[in-house]
């Protein structure tokens, strides 16, 4: 069953990404922006504030302390900062191979009740929604792409049709210390 996505009217988008694949991955954030023209997008990511100069439109930009793996010291805080928006759903891009589950774990303990990622491992209610991933490789943009098509987020027919758009970003109001 899939998440009901017009009733969320805050969403997290996590990138566990690195550089070029979260390049490519800013390329789809417009069909997300469509299929979800209500909801109020927010963007979790140690991307590179280059990117965001000019690739994305009317996101809130959460900065996330790197590396993304090392949340010993920043979980607490991270947990604290995601409870506080009251996000309805998260979705949590990674690289084929990567984990999903200690972000979704974060969110989670944050009291979001739509967690959406991909992974071949077994990880309990960790994933609201577990999308096993291609059987068949594939680029990074198709793997993300993928995710969205699984969740009835972008139509099934997508293809790598994105085009690059020029978009301001506004930043968080509160950011991680």
């Amino acid at each position: 069953m899939h998440p009901d996505w017009q009733r969320v009217k805050r969403l997290l988008l996590v990138s566990l990404l690195d550089q070029d694949s979260q390049s490519e991955l800013i390329q789809s954030l417009p069909l997300l922006q469509q299929s979800l023209p209500e909801t109020s997008i927010s963007v979790l990511a140690a991307f590179p504030d280059s990117l965001f100069d000019q690739q994305l439109a009317t996101l809130d930009l959460i900065p996330f302390p790197s590396p993304f793996f090392d949340l010993t010291d920043h979980a607490s805080s991270l947990i604290q900062s995601l409870k506080a928006r009251s996000f309805d759903a998260a979705i949590v891009f990674t690289l084929p191979q990567q984990s999903p589950y200690l972000i979704a774990y974060c969110c989670y303990l944050a009291g979001i009740p739509i967690r959406v990622g991909q992974s071949c491992e077994f990880g309990g209610g960790v994933l609201s929604h577990c999308v096993k991933p291609p059987l068949d490789p594939v680029d990074a943009l198709e793997y993300q792409l993928h995710l969205l098509r699984s969740v009835n987020l972008i139509p099934a027919q997508t293809i790598h049709l994105i085009s690059s758009s020029s978009f301001p970003v506004q930043p968080a109001d509160t950011a991680m210390a």
